[in-house]
């Protein structure tokens, strides 16, 4: 099935795919109050987004809210998986000039095998949009977010695991567009059946138990899946 696009339903709020939100889950992602004034000023007047000194605008500059009432959840088999700002890490959606950047956003010293690369030119920026996310329920087998194989060791992990969407695009693209697109690769290996169900540039990143790392990627109309430190599929 191929991906739907996220709609901008106004300047600052996207519809999800309401295939894969579970039910009761917000099927809209609104950009917060209290995101960065210059980067809200891009979206509001469709421009790219604003250069600082340091080349980042840091995770959590620009705020995402869920419909009031309710939380971002996503169908995952027989379970749901919550996703929700997490105390151990900067959640939200950041901005960066560099790969390398991006890449340490998502502080995953725990999984020092995963040999995540993230081509780009000069010329490109990548958001990352972070969070942390939970299972609700209980699984045995394969993991619920869809990795390949079985999972052997604790469900329960000590802490919020990690779960990113990372998107590599044009610096001149403008700030709806490339959170539009950001958004619209949100999903999990399990819903990711062709190249297409992520858009391009595209990086799924998650942290299993604390201490096991994948990511899915979308790169020149293949989809590859790798995993490190305990077990690896593919």
């Amino acid at each position: 099935m191929a991906s739907r696009n996220v709609i901008p339903i106004s300047s600052t709020k996207f519809q999800l795919d309401k295939t894969i939100v579970a039910p009761g889950g917000s099927v809209t992602v609104d950009i917060g109050a209290s995101t960065d004034h210059d980067v809200l000023d891009a979206i509001l007047e469709s421009k790219p987004f604003p250069d600082r000194p340091e080349g980042k605008i840091e995770l959590g500059s620009i705020d995402l809210k869920a419909e009031t009432g309710k939380t971002f959840a996503f169908n995952a088999g027989a379970t749901t998986i919550g996703f929700t700002a997490a105390a151990e890490f900067k959640t939200g959606l950041g901005v960066f000039n560099s790969a390398g950047d991006a890449i340490d956003s998502l502080g995953l010293e725990d999984a020092p095998q995963l040999t995540l690369s993230i081509p780009g030119t000069p010329t490109d920026k990548y958001l990352v949009m972070l969070w942390g996310y939970d299972v609700n329920g209980s699984f045995s087998g394969s993991h619920p977010i869809g990795v390949l194989g079985s999972v052997t060791f604790g469900a329960e992990a000590a802490r919020d695991s990690v779960y990113a969407v990372v998107h590599r695009f044009p610096a001149v693209t403008d700030a709806r567009t490339a959170i539009a697109d950001t958004l619209g690769s949100w999903r999990f290996p399990r819903q990711v059946r062709q190249a297409r169900d992520l858009k391009p540039g595209s990086w799924l990143v998650a942290e299993i138990d604390g201490s096991l790392a994948i990511h899915v990627s979308a790169q020149l109309g293949t989809t590859s899946t790798w995993c490190v430190r305990r077990n690896c599929w593919a």
